[in-house]
């Protein structure tokens, strides 16, 4: 029998369902709760719906046990019984290996639960709930369209999708994170749905700043959905171009310090992994005091990322992630040098290092694999360009540096719609007027409204 589409309502009043996501039109029309475009399930009270079995409910090991002395065939195949029953109190009964012929005093002690070493008992977790059409929609929408903007290149081991989305139905902060930082995304063109966002996000933040207040060296601070929801109220930050994310970043990095033991291998290397890239390319946006400490960290980093280049199976993702990684490691040098050189007062424009990353990301256009991981990459190097297009831009170039790099963050804020690249391009007409006083890194951790990657 085949499944029907559109939604159980449409289904039962027998007409054809437009299949709107998340809420069908033709439900709303008719005020209707819709159910959402989904598979529906149905549950018997019983063991079957018909049949000897009907009515019959749990426990029925007890009822059947007598029955294997009524038969030779029975009784042999009784001598090496494994079964699984349900006990009154909740918890799975398996039998390992009955031995034997079952009598009535065997039936007893096992309707009783004394059957020595015949049984274990575990106990059973609760089935999931049931999540509504709105949030099937949003989990979905951060799964297709967010996550994969989150890595270099887009694979079936995206820990965004793996790891996040997993937790986002079994825990609700980290559910409600998700769900607002999709609907943040899908809210740019409806004012209703943003509104909605923003205050689900500004609920997770404050419990989150009430958890860190009070409960300070509590597990419910420093566990894996605290972990996670930080991670996703980053995401969210890029998205909105928000200002919290000075606080979401230092919680966050004290979380990676302290560890959290409620967290697999694989969860754990994915967290921590996403942490150790979010504060380190989120340093020129904060106060640049910790620039000694990005040294340290740049080797360890770049062996942390998303991903493997080699482990691309095509030539062609492993060429742009290659250069994307490259591109990150020069714009890191180039933040690094300016930050140094502007505290002794010195310092000339990085033509060298500008001329070698044009060179490596112009093939990298923003429609392809990966040109959408680029945007700290464009933003590091525009600001350092400045120095260049004082001087009428490159030698031989028919766009100044500045242009060039300005012009991708557009085309990548045109493919994404992250209100963090406008905000990013404004504030790098800002640092045009403090550049030639203390420098641009020390202007942009003052005048940062963003963060921008």
């Amino acid at each position: 029998m085949g499944v029907r589409a559109g939604c159980y309502n449409c289904n039962k009043r027998r007409i054809v369902c437009d299949k709107t996501e998340p809420h069908c039109v033709k439900c709303t029309k008719k005020g209707l709760q819709c159910p959402g475009i989904t598979i529906r399930y149905r549950f018997n009270d019983g063991i079957a719906s018909r049949g000897k079995l009907r009515g019959v409910s749990f426990p029925v090991v007890p009822s059947s046990l007598p029955k294997v002395n009524g038969s030779s065939s029975a009784s042999n195949r009784a001598k090496t019984t494994t079964g699984i029953g349900f006990a009154s109190n909740g918890h799975i009964v398996r039998l390992d290996s009955i031995h034997g012929r079952c009598d009535s005093t065997d039936t007893q002690r096992f309707g009783g639960h004394n059957t020595n070493d015949r049984l274990t008992l575990s106990p059973y977790q609760a089935c999931l709930h049931p999540i509504s059409g709105k949030l099937r929609h949003l989990l979905n929408h951060f799964s297709q369209v967010i996550a994969p903007g989150m890595v270099i290149v887009d694979t079936e081991r995206n820990g965004y999708r793996t790891v996040i989305i997993p937790l986002a139905v079994t825990d609700a902060l980290v559910q409600t994170a998700v769900s607002s930082t999709a609907a943040s995304h899908l809210g740019r063109h409806d004012l209703k749905l943003r509104n909605e966002a923003d205050s689900e996000r500004i609920k997770v933040i404050q419990m989150l700043k009430s958890a860190a207040s009070f409960r300070k060296c509590s597990q419910e601070v420093f566990s894996v959905s605290t972990w996670a929801t930080l991670l996703v109220l980053l995401v969210g930050e890029m998205i909105t171009g928000r200002d919290d994310y000075r606080y979401l970043v230092r919680m966050i990095g004290l979380i990676r310090a302290k560890g959290v033991s409620d967290v697999g291998p694989e969860t754990r290397a994915f967290l921590e992994a996403q942490t150790d890239t979010l504060m380190l390319l989120a340093q020129p946006f904060l106060d640049t005091s910790g620039c000694l400490s990005m040294v340290s960290s740049e080797n360890h980093l770049f062996q942390q990322t998303d991903i493997s280049p080699q482990s691309l199976p095509d030539p062609c993702d492993r060429r742009t992630a290659n250069s994307i990684l490259k591109a990150y490691q020069i714009c890191h040098r180039i933040y690094l040098n300016r930050r140094m050189l502007s505290t002794c007062g010195c310092g000339r424009k990085d033509t060298l290092a500008l001329e070698q990353l044009r060179r490596l990301v112009n093939p990298i256009r923003p429609d392809l694999r990966g040109g959408h991981s680029l945007v700290w990459v464009y933003f590091i190097a525009a600001a350092e360009s400045g120095y260049d297009d004082d001087d009428g831009g490159v030698a031989g170039a028919g766009e100044g540096n500045r242009a060039f790099f300005t012009r991708r963050l557009e085309d990548i804020y045109t493919a994404t719609g992250a209100r963090n690249i406008p905000l990013g391009i404004a504030m790098l007409d800002q640092l045009s007027h403090a550049r030639h006083v203390t420098g641009w890194p020390d202007a942009l951790s003052r005048i940062a409204s963003s963060f921008v990657m």
